[in-house]
């Protein structure tokens, strides 16, 4: 989406996003009962226009995540 969101927002735009599969997502066809179907037909930038006006009320932080700082360990095991 462009947009980078701050932690103490996350709540809010999960809960943005999943409605807005919950009110427009595909739910008649199992196959195609899935986000990424959704967001592939709308583009991103009409995904994200619904997102900020009908779910948020408000405008996303445009950019990337800031970098974070290289963890010492990355081994997931």
């Amino acid at each position: 989406l462009g947009a980078w969101v701050p932690l103490d927002e996350v709540p809010d735009v999960y809960e943005g996003v999943i409605s807005i599969f919950r009110d427009y997502g595909y739910r008649r066809l199992r196959t195609r009962a899935r986000l990424k179907f959704l967001v592939a037909d709308w583009g991103v930038e009409k995904f994200r226009q619904i997102l900020e006006d009908e779910y948020l009320e408000r405008k996303l932080l445009d950019g990337p995540a800031p970098d974070q700082p290289v963890a010492r360990w990355r081994d997931h095991v």
